[in-house]
């Protein structure tokens, strides 16, 4: 098997989850390079090079791939893809974007969201909105894969690094001018926090959901959002917590004004300890969570914030 794994850049510095995608990549053969692209993307790919496992790191280097544009992308990795078995990322950023168009291109089976590796042609992965798992079975040899944050522990450190190959490819033969948005987030990264605060439609206000954003600068934590809070105007899409947006595995993942729909459950199925706060006692999250509070937000968030701070960084102390 030759497995190709997604390395993207979050910033200056190689994404966390690229590790555990190594790590996923390692259960099916030991043939493993890393794809690393950028508008600058040297240390990451050095960082890549020192993941335990990767044998070689193939370095797209040119501002075309700065922005992580999708179209341009998905023609790199097609390109690059070929020679290899598997091509595998993370099912969180722009590998859930890319590679569907990859596997089109290349005519071959895709696996999304995979949870569990038993070979390079069976795997796991949730299926109606988290509630049971499914077995795939591919019968393809030639596979793309994408694995849901948490469900492998990441890579160690290997003491050689493993040698980079710069790729001249370009997409195309042509650079596209993006003008990228920035969240409003100036917290911890949604995706990688140890604490995420989530808000629903039940928040109500504005001013509530700011005291969510509090809570969470409070303890250092990230700010999600349900659907449901979006489609109010309380948070922006790229807050969303679900089955189309984020999936999250924090230590603590605290739902407030959530009602507990399906699809934004599993999208934090995987949080180490998830506490739920809705005036309503008969709310459906409180069948899903690991601890509950009823009551009003407002008067419960500022207890809560002594509370978690004085705990440490176990929630569960």
């Amino acid at each position: 098997m030759k497995i190709l794994v997604l390395g993207e850049c979050a910033g200056p510095l190689l994404s966390p989850f690229t590790p555990s995608v190594v790590a996923a990549a390692r259960t099916m053969g030991d043939d493993v390079s890393v794809l690393v692209f950028g508008g600058d993307c040297r240390e990451p790919a050095r960082q890549a090079a020192r993941i335990e496992g990767v044998g070689a790191v193939i370095v797209a280097d040119h501002p075309a791939y700065g922005n992580h544009a999708t179209l341009l992308v998905t023609e790199l990795v097609e390109h690059a893809g070929r020679e290899f078995t598997h091509i595998i990322g993370a099912h969180n950023g722009i590998a859930r974007d890319v590679l569907p168009g990859v596997a089109a291109r290349l005519d071959v089976d895709m696996v999304p969201d995979v949870i569990a590796i038993y070979g390079p042609d069976r795997f796991q992965r949730p299926v109606c909105s988290g509630r049971f798992n499914a077995d795939v079975q591919v019968e393809a040899p030639y596979t793309i894969l994408t694995i849901r944050a948490g469900a492998f522990d990441p890579a160690g450190e290997q003491q050689e690094p493993a040698p980079l190959h710069a790729t001249d490819f370009l997409a195309g033969g042509r650079t596209v001018e993006l003008v990228e948005e920035k969240s409003n987030s100036t917290g911890p990264d949604l995706q990688t926090a140890s604490l995420v605060v989530g808000g629903g439609r039940g928040i109500g206000t504005q001013d509530h959901f700011d005291l969510l954003r509090l809570l969470a600068q409070q303890l250092g934590g990230a700010v999600g959002a349900s659907m449901g809070a979006i489609e109010a105007g309380l948070a922006s899409y790229d807050m969303q917590i679900g089955q189309t947006g984020h999936t999250v595995a924090p230590d603590l993942y605290i739902a407030a004004g959530i009602s507990g729909s399906p699809y934004h459950l599993a999208g934090i199925r995987d949080s180490n300890v998830i506490l739920a706060i809705n005036n309503d006692p008969d709310a459906p999250v409180f069948e899903a969570v690991d601890y509950g509070l009823v009551g009003d937000l407002t008067q419960l968030l500022p207890g809560l914030a002594e509370k978690l701070g004085c705990s440490g960084s176990n929630p569960k102390d």
